[in-house]
């Protein structure tokens, strides 16, 4: 709040006491009031988000009429490539850190205090782009250690992306030296891919190191799709893919009981697919649909399906 010009003085000594601040996508951790000379911490009593409306309230504030003052808040989501390193049960620094990955407690709730460093994952290596897509060759950060004893890691990968449409892509990542079991789900895909670069939605990037994927929709030059984050991991008994959201507005993952139809993702875990047992809060049920929907701050949407 600046002041541009000051030619009165109030004789009654009136203060801004409220401030209503709509489109904050997340509850903040702190929020600071500075007048340029001392800088205050609210108490939690002067403030109140409210996560249906996305509303910031600001209570008490007695701010001066005529004075330049700045406001300042922190969210939650301010270390969003923190992926959890050591999900189990019982983490400590030591386990943590014989992952090769980085251990700092975190006073933000549900928070991973275990998390990866930024290159862990794989590194790009050969890259041939063609009209209809793109083969890539990534072979395994070995700066860092199995992350499991029990699952062997696969070192060398190839990823295969190919334009299906003008609107959709589909990639694939898998172990070009043994063949693996896959899932024997029939895909009703276009017959011809999408090889006119002119009538495609979206471009591609590939990223080095870390390995990674970005999605970008053309005409607005959102990322609606990055995976280029530490934490990709391909091993026999463990998959697990990193990437960085669009937005905070995410619906879909399957049949999972959760209070409000927009997911919250302050540091939450959802089941993507089926599993026989009781419903229960965030529990994956009996329905099975590993697909969600994004939101973009564009107001254009997006699918992803596993």
């Amino acid at each position: 709040m600046h002041v541009t010009h000051n030619g009165y003085t109030d004789p009654n000594n009136l203060k801004f006491e409220n401030i209503t601040i709509m489109g904050v996508t997340g509850a903040p951790v702190s929020v600071l009031v500075s007048d340029g000379t001392t800088t205050d911490a609210l108490t939690e009593s002067q403030v109140n988000y409210d996560s249906t409306r996305k509303v910031l309230y600001l209570r008490n504030l007695e701010l001066e009429l005529g004075k330049d003052y700045t406001v300042n808040w922190q969210d939650k989501y301010r270390n969003s490539r923190h992926f959890d390193c050591h999900p189990e049960a019982g983490s400590d620094q030591a386990k943590c850190e014989a992952r090769g990955c980085i251990w700092k407690p975190s006073n933000v709730p549900n928070e991973p205090w275990c998390y990866y460093p930024d290159t862990h994952g794989y590194i790009t290596g050969k890259v041939v782009e063609t009209a209809s897509g793109i083969t890539v060759d990534i072979e395994r950060n070995t700066a860092f250690p199995s992350q499991r004893s029990q699952s062997r890691d696969i070192s060398k990968l190839r990823v295969e992306i190919t334009y299906l449409s003008g609107k959709s892509l589909r990639w694939k990542i898998f172990d070009p030296s043994n063949a693996r079991y896959e899932v024997p789900i029939p895909l009703d895909l276009p017959a011809m891919p999408e090889t006119e670069e002119n009538n495609r939605l979206y471009t591609v990037q590939i990223k080095n190191k870390p390995f990674g994927i970005q999605v970008i929709r053309k005409d607005t030059e959102e990322i609606i799709w990055d995976s280029a984050v530490p934490g990709f991991t391909f091993s026999d008994q463990l998959l697990e893919i990193s990437t960085l959201l669009p937005s905070n507005y995410v619906y879909g993952f399957g049949e999972t009981e959760h209070p409000s139809y927009n997911h919250d993702l302050s540091y939450h875990k959802y089941g993507l697919f089926a599993k026989d047992q009781p419903p229960g809060y965030k529990l994956n049920s009996y329905g099975l649909h590993p697909f969600y929907m994004g939101l973009e701050k564009s107001k254009n949407a997006h699918g992803v399906l596993l």
